[in-house]
């Protein structure tokens, strides 16, 4: 075998002299990409062999790298030799390219190998005598009769490490040590978890370090893998699927999620790419010629998509079941990127794997609905919305679900007070979800998709003897049961809230009978809106669509509101802008002192928008962006708002301008770099006036 491969190679390095040059520095290119990885390459090449045992000696100026898998053939030596000639076709084992064995010129100047009866040496001062050669020639490549001192201690020791059944031993001499000491220092268990067979590592040095695997299969698809490390124990399930994996971390019987900086996509070893969910994933990717990044070519997508599939069928199936295994497998499975800040970096394997992900998830849109967060659980989980059968997905003010994660992910909305009050009208929702929907629509300071009259107009309003219309309730002897009203007040509306919404559409005495009070009609008139009050119906979102929020424009140019604020009184635009959110069903906050870009981050609904005030003393004066606010809003887009805030005697007028930079002129100013506007037309969306 070694004269074999010996005399093709000398033939070819006789025949063209500068092809070991070449060689030569293919080499070091290999030793600079590879670097700090030698071991985890010949960890890779030991599993290929189908070895279950690795061992790492280190003496003073060698090191022995030695496995018990499948002795060398001719195929694999002549591979080994050559450089990109691996033995190996794409998918029969870790690696392909047949170079990875080249990144130990990069620790090493001369390499022995003994497997069975193949005994060969690799040295460059060998080889420069028998070509007789000058020019540089490469480490690896035409193979010697081993030359090595049968008494040395670095043959001693790979005598007794054969001894004890380890097939094949690769021996390095002329270290480099700082590079061999990183090496083994950096050596960790995350290297066993996608591998097939290596099940122990063992590193000497100044002492013995001990890594191990066991594998536990369940399912020719699935099997529980236990790792330890000198410094801790990892427990994973890992799932396949063709060619690719994942891998569930475990907490004793529980699947639990990683952190977004442990949850790195393999191939088949680490790589230092993120895969964007709580789980490790293996495929075989194309990597940059170091093997830590991953390259985004035509066989990646096709793994990507493999990934993708998985991913997305577990999720989908685990939506359908509302077990605790279920929940802990879809916490794993949720993103752990925001996916909005993720829009605006640059491309990258976790974006590609997001967005396919996404793609196979979006029939979650037709099967759910998000619950709206003011409504119980039990509802939530439990009720169907009519006719389509979407299921809803609970969420709350708290921090959200894992399924309520993915269901925002997938592009799943939330269901519409219109849709929920026709499910509750139908009996399908219990008297605290109803208490919960009339709560909402009567406290909305913002018009709804829900009127007051469809609300006194569906059975949601119970009795004793169960739901009613609230305008047939009055119109009978029947009352609204103690227990509702209570529900009613939990949920803060009180019998005063409902009259003031109510009265204007059933008669006073009759409505101070249903609702068990002697309030009189005189008193259901809104004391904050004003009788002459002109509101239009606009999006439940007033920031979602602030430019189109008129259904007729010629009839009003926007919406006033009194407020019980002294809209004088307040000591900045910006304040004011933060209480007529605030009263528009918004949870603002004041980051105006912070210098982040914008004034006050307003929530709605789960959607952030991010609003810059602007005051300005006359309509049509001109305003200006800091580089800052430019930087924002170019970033932001729809999500970004303008406030301009207009003062007048005894009134504020505010306009929303959402995503200004596409939607204004601006024109760069030399004061300190600003963009000022001068060119728009102010109609106030709303009108604040003091009572």
């Amino acid at each position: 075998m070694l004269s074999t491969v010996r005399q093709e190679l000398l033939t070819e390095a006789t025949s063209s002299p500068q092809l070991l040059a070449d060689m030569a520095g293919l080499e070091r290119y290999v030793a600079e990409s590879y670097s700090t990885r030698t071991f985890i390459e010949l960890l890779q090449n030991s599993d290929d062999a189908g070895a279950d045992r690795v061992v790492l000696v280190r003496g003073d100026d060698w090191v022995i790298c030695a496995n018990s898998g499948r002795p060398f053939d001719l195929r694999d030596f002549r591979a080994l030799c050559r450089s990109s000639s691996s033995s190996k076709s794409r998918g029969e084992g870790i690696g392909y390219r047949g170079i990875g064995f080249k990144s130990v010129v990069g620790v090493a100047d001369r390499v022995h190998l003994i497997s069975n009866q193949l005994q060969a040496t690799f040295a460059r001062d060998l080889t420069q005598r028998l070509t007789g050669g000058s020019t540089p020639v490469p480490l690896i490549r035409i193979p010697h009769p081993l030359v090595i001192d049968p008494s040395s201690a670095q043959m001693t020791a790979a005598n007794r490490l054969i001894g004890k059944g380890l097939s094949t031993v690769f021996i390095m001499e002329g270290l480099n040590q700082n590079q061999v000491a990183e090496e083994f220092a950096r050596f960790d268990s995350d290297y066993l978890l996608f591998l097939n067979h290596v099940a122990s590592v063992e590193i000497q040095d100044s002492s013995e370090i001990h890594f191990r695997c066991r594998r536990q299969i369940l399912t020719t698809e699935s099997s529980i893998l236990n790792i330890s490390a000198p410094t801790r124990t990892e427990k994973w399930r890992v799932e396949r699927y063709h060619d690719v994996a994942i891998a569930y971390s475990m907490d004793g019987e529980r699947v639990v999620p990683l952190h977004a900086t442990d949850s790195i996509a393999h191939a088949y070893l680490p790589t230092l790419e993120q895969s964007g969910f709580g789980i490790r994933i293996n495929g075989d990717f194309s990597t940059d010629p170091s093997r830590t990044r991953i390259t985004l070519d035509d066989r990646t997508a096709i793994q990507i998509d493999s990934i993708a599939a998985m991913i997305g069928e577990r999720i989908l199936s685990a939506m359908e079941s509302p077990t605790s295994e279920a929940s802990e497998l879809l916490a794993c499975l949720s993103p752990n990127v925001d996916d909005v800040a993720l829009q605006f970096q640059k491309r990258s394997f976790r974006s590609e794997l997001l967005s396919s992900v996404s793609e196979r998830l979006r029939p979650l849109q037709n099967r759910h609905h998000l619950a709206p967060a003011w409504l119980n659980a039990h509802d939530a989980t439990t009720i169907s919305i009519a006719p389509e059968g979407h299921r809803l997905i609970a969420q709350s003010t708290a921090e959200a679900s894992p399924a309520a994660k993915i269901a925002k992910f997938a592009g799943v909305k939330t269901a519409s007070t219109q849709a929920l009050l026709a499910t509750a009208a139908s009996g399908a929702m219990t008297s605290t979800g109803c208490a919960e929907l009339i709560s909402h629509v009567i406290k909305s300071v913002v018009p709804i998709d829900v009127s007051v009259e469809e609300l006194i107009s569906s059975k949601v309003w119970f009795a004793d003897d169960g739901p009613h219309e609230l305008i047939k309730i009055a119109a009978s002897d029947v009352t609204v049961a103690d227990h509702f009203l209570n529900s009613l007040k939990s949920c803060g509306t009180d019998v005063n809230s409902i009259q003031r919404r109510v009265g204007r559409y059933i008669e006073g005495d009759s409505l101070a009978n249903a609702l068990r009070t002697s309030t009189t009609t005189d008193n259901f008139a809104p004391p904050d809106i004003p009788e002459d009050a002109t509101v239009h119906t606009v999006n439940p979102d007033p920031l979602g669509d602030p430019l189109q929020h008129l259904p007729d424009a010629s009839t009003a140019h926007g919406h006033r509101i009194a407020t019980t604020r002294n809209a004088s009184a307040w000591r900045s635009a910006e304040l004011c802008v933060l209480g007529l959110l605030t009263d528009l069903g918004y949870t603002a906050e004041d980051h105006s002192r912070q210098n982040l870009g914008y004034d006050l981050l307003a929530t709605y609904d789960s959607k952030q928008y991010f609003v810059e005030v602007k005051s300005i003393n006359y309509a049509g004066q001109p305003f200006a962006l800091t580089p800052n606010e430019d930087s924002f809003a170019r970033d932001s887009r729809h999500r970004y708002i303008l406030a301009l805030v207009l003062r007048a005697e005894g009134t504020t007028f505010v306009q929303f301008l959402r995503n200004p930079r596409e939607q204004l002129e601006f024109t760069k100013q030399c004061r300190q770099w600003a963009w000022e506007c001068s060119q728009y037309e102010f109609e106030a969306d709303y009108e604040l006036t003091e009572p």
